[in-house]
């Protein structure tokens, strides 16, 4: 077994929640795309080798996953199962597939066994590195001890956020990749949503570890900004930013990317504490001093034009000014010059300046994610990205680009309006959208699980006079949604349209399924006002990808 090996022990933690619904490794769909795959899967050798897996009439690859690894039959002749799990011990234990973990971790983690090796002779040193930890695990310590030697006396600080307190157990083995050099550990934890024991294991790990309590405020940027005003920056060089990524989707499409699983966690840590990228980052800072973070390449990124626009308008609020097409590390997980956090030290922002945790709302830590690395380019520095396996998801990946909700975007005959595409629209699968003019009076509005019409809506009832049945939905938004709604807002917008007119780009947009609005209710309410339920506006109507 590889004791620097992220997932080494892992097992042990899978058995340790015996007893809990362990859907993350069960056969599914996405098991079977794992193994189809890959190419240390032969269908036609499996049949073959196999002679009772033609006769049962199963699929291959199902026979392999339900039964055909615990019955010791190899996918291929290039892989060796067997000894994958007799290298791996703590595979075994966990009772994993052999491939199904080599595909989704092991290739990443340097893992050992499995794969028989051609005999062949190179003296190429990226095909080395690739094989090297079959022979030795110390080797990227020895490929990198001139980059150790020459960093022994940077000054590393580690800052945590451990909020899914699960992943502590790999966690700790990216950090024992860090061992080669001095480094210092912060952990932050939410009050509420801690584990005793894991605080434990925490501290036998890292004797020196400072640890500190939080509300559930700021997701991972309000601990880390609260941190810094607790620290002196001058004493560290260089300072990773690390937090637990949880799962709270099993796929994503974001940044034209899918991620499933723990992709993106892998991918984070993978990118600055892997084996080899510990000491790569380490390279890069002393070799280059124009570098002020470094992440993994994939997760280095721009933002599309509404969350553009949040961020700079949060910006503006603290007199930050940002470049326009402004890049920042997506996860936030990254190593950065300690020197270049100075600036947004600066701003004083400690956890009370942020909100409870929800999402689907875009927030102060939101801002403060992007903030931070566009103030590094601000600064005239670099953000430097470093490679990282990630699998492509090719068929997958072409469904989610062509019912992105983000192409509606580009269209130019609507205005959207930032907020709302963020907390409506944003990661939803649109088959189909339209412009087309609809009657006021045939505009549905769902509320609370209940549909009404224009007319029987607050907005509209306020504009008749009804200010007190207002005021109690504006509370009501406020305390559903963190949606901030007013009685001198909506005055506002009435007094901007009377002098100014309506805007025919910011138009109505409707769910084409129901005809419920969406966005735009306070609008077609005045409107309904003015000229009554026969009259029509150009709206918006979307059809959504049903499931």
């Amino acid at each position: 077994m590889i004791a620097n090996s992220p997932t080494a022990n892992f097992g042990g933690f899978l058995l340790a929640k015996k007893g809990e619904e362990m859907n993350f490794f069960s056969h599914n769909k996405l098991d079977y795309d794992v193994i189809k795959r890959s190419k240390y899967f032969n269908k036609k050798w499996y049949l073959e080798t196999y002679p009772d897996v033609l006769k049962s009439g199963m699929n291959p690859i199902d026979h392999y996953l339900k039964k055909g690894w615990k019955e010791k039959h190899n996918p291929s002749e290039s892989f060796d199962g067997n000894a994958y799990l007799k290298e791996n011990m703590d595979v075994k234990n966990a009772k994993m597939n052999p491939l199904l973990h080599y595909e989704r971790y092991g290739r990443y983690e340097g893992r050992r066994g499995g794969i028989k090796i051609k005999q062949k002779v190179t003296y190429n040193v990226n095909v080395i590195k690739k094989i090297a930890h079959y022979f030795n695990k110390n080797f990227a310590k020895l490929l990198y001890r001139n980059v150790i030697k020459q960093n022994k006396n940077k000054r590393v600080l580690v800052v945590l956020h451990l909020f899914y307190m699960e992943s502590w157990n790999a966690i700790k083995l990216y950090l024992d990749n860090l061992k080669a050099y001095d480094y210092d550990l912060v952990v932050t934890y939410v009050r509420g949503c801690y584990d005793k024991r894991v605080l434990s294991k925490i501290k036998e790990f890292n004797k020196n570890v400072k640890m500190y309590m939080y509300p559930n405020r700021g997701f991972d940027i309000g601990p880390f900004l609260d941190v810094l005003q607790k620290i002196n920056l001058a004493d560290y060089d260089i300072v990773f930013k690390l937090h637990s990524k949880g799962i709270y989707r099993k796929q994503i499409y974001i940044y034209n990317q899918i991620f499933k699983n723990k992709d993106w966690f892998y991918n984070l840590y993978n990118g600055i504490l892997g084996e080899f990228s510990v000491h790569k980052v380490m390279k890069a800072f002393s070799n280059n001093k124009n570098i002020g973070v470094v992440a993994s390449k994939n997760l280095i990124v721009c933002d599309p034009k509404h969350k553009q626009n949040l961020t700079q308008e949060i910006a503006e609020k603290y007199k930050i000014k940002l470049h326009k097409n402004y890049r920042y590390v997506a996860g936030s997980c990254f190593a950065i010059r300690a020197e270049g956090l100075e600036k947004i030290k600066k701003q004083n922002l400690t956890i009370k300046n942020f909100s409870c945790t929800k999402r689907g709302i875009f927030s102060l830590a939101h801002a403060m994610e992007r903030i931070i690395c566009a103030m590094i380019e601000k600064q005239g520095n670099i953000i430097y990205g470093l490679k990282v396996p990630h699998p492509i998801y090719k068929s997958e990946l072409e469904i989610a680009q062509k019912t992105s909700s983000l192409r509606l975007l580009d269209d130019r005959r609507f205005v959207l309006d930032d907020e709302f595409f963020y907390r409506g629209l944003e990661g939803k699968k649109i088959r189909n959208y339209y412009v087309k003019r609809i009657a006021l009076g045939d505009i549905n509005r769902s509320w609370k699980g209940k549909i009404f019409k224009l007319h029987e809506c607050a907005p509209y009832i306020y504009l008749k006079g009804n200010s007190q049945a207002y005021n109690r939905y504006c509370k009501e938004n406020k305390r559903m949604f963190n949606i901030e709604m007013s009685q001198h807002r909506f005055d506002c917008l009435v007094s901007c349209i009377e002098s100014k007119g309506f805007n025919a780009k910011s138009m109505p947009v409707i769910n084409a399924a129901d005809n419920v609005i969406m966005d735009g209710q306070h609008r077609s309410c005045y409107l309904l006002s003015k000229f009554g339920t026969e009259h029509k506006v150009r709206a918006l109507f979307i059809e959504f990808v049903k499931g």
